[in-house]
């Protein structure tokens, strides 16, 4: 019957009501995990998550090293089996996830299509960075497209490995540190 502040009132009372309704609270629980699960099976979904976490400071430049090591990998092992460039764009195309970089992925073929270098239209449509196109604009004047593009692919799977790497430890440093501030 203490005067007590409006916050601590509002606390008490909703712990109250989650300790009379467990029933109901585990229901609604379950519930949403249920339809989270439904919800994350639909390639729409999947494909909004994706595009949405490539927005994302530390998780989008990942995201795009992922982007790009998947689709020069594609690209590399597609020429060195002597699979036309034109093809070989379109099926790398194909292996992107993300929306903004399909998109690019066809202007690209569209661009050589139409009597581009390659390394233009990287460049044109900022699909990789200036070493990148540093690359593959060397391996077209040298006829090692398929080897640089390799080259490409381990220079972004090894970008993307160690920016993991980087995540992962400073999600373990926060958790130390709420630990260690539990403690004090």
């Amino acid at each position: 019957k203490a005067d007590i502040p409006l916050l601590s009132v509002w606390v008490l009372a909703t712990g109250m009501w989650l300790t009379k309704n467990k029933l109901l609270l585990s229901v609604v629980v379950a519930g949403a995990g249920i339809c989270s699960y439904l919800l994350l099976r639909q390639e729409k979904v999947q494909q909004s998550l994706w595009n949405w976490a490539a927005g994302l400071p530390v998780i989008g430049s990942w995201i795009m090293h992922t982007e790009m090591a998947r689709w020069s990998s594609m690209f590399s092992v597609l020429l060195q089996n002597h699979v036309s460039i034109l093809e070989a764009l379109a099926h790398a195309q194909n292996a992107l996830r993300g929306d903004v970089w399909r998109q690019k992925a066809a202007l690209i073929l569209s661009d050589v299509r139409g009597g581009k270098t390659l390394a233009e239209s990287l460049q044109l449509h900022q699909f990789i960075d200036a070493t990148g196109v540093n690359l593959v604009r060397l391996g077209e004047r040298s006829g090692a497209l398929s080897k640089t593009t390799a080259s490409l692919a381990n220079m972004h799977r090894l970008h993307s490995q160690q920016q993991m790497r980087q995540f992962l430890i400073l999600l373990c440093v926060c958790k130390h540190l709420c630990c260690i501030s539990k403690v004090f």
